[in-house]
């Protein structure tokens, strides 16, 4: 799985990246269906946090062109697809959160245009970003 999501983050060749993102997808499912080896069923979890991660690093991130980018969705797609369908989803819902959390702009940011529209008095604005911070935990 490993060697897959480094392929997948660094071809520029798209169907080289889509070939390696199907093969992650079986290895993940493969996983998923191993209920007595808590070893293997932990594997998908892992590769995902680790392309959270690196999407998350500027350092990773920079040295990535924007083909290769699509690699971290690819990553991520497979792994998800894999999560069992008819069973609780537990991956998706932090996968999507996560995703949504580093898409946002960071709170001073946010803060700081909402008192510049006036678009929320003081006491507001304290709700505003407790709930946004509670939400974002």
């Amino acid at each position: 799985g490993d060697l897959l999501i480094s392929t997948i983050t660094s071809l520029k060749h798209q169907g080289a990246a889509y070939a390696a993102h199907k093969s992650l997808q079986k290895i993940c499912t493969v996983c998923y269906t191993k209920v007595d080896e808590d070893d293997l069923r932990l594997l998908p979890s892992k590769w995902s946090e680790r392309l959270l991660h690196e999407i998350s690093s500027t350092e990773v991130v920079r040295d990535s062109t924007l083909r290769r980018s699509a690699g971290y969705g690819l990553g991520n797609l497979s792994i998800l697809r894999a999560e069992e369908s008819n069973g609780p989803r537990f991956l998706f819902p932090h996968v999507l959160s996560s995703i949504i959390r580093l898409s946002l702009p960071s709170l001073s940011i946010m803060k700081k245009y909402l008192n510049r529209w006036h678009l929320l008095s003081n006491s507001e604005m304290f709700i505003f970003t407790d709930n946004i911070c509670e939400e974002l935990k």
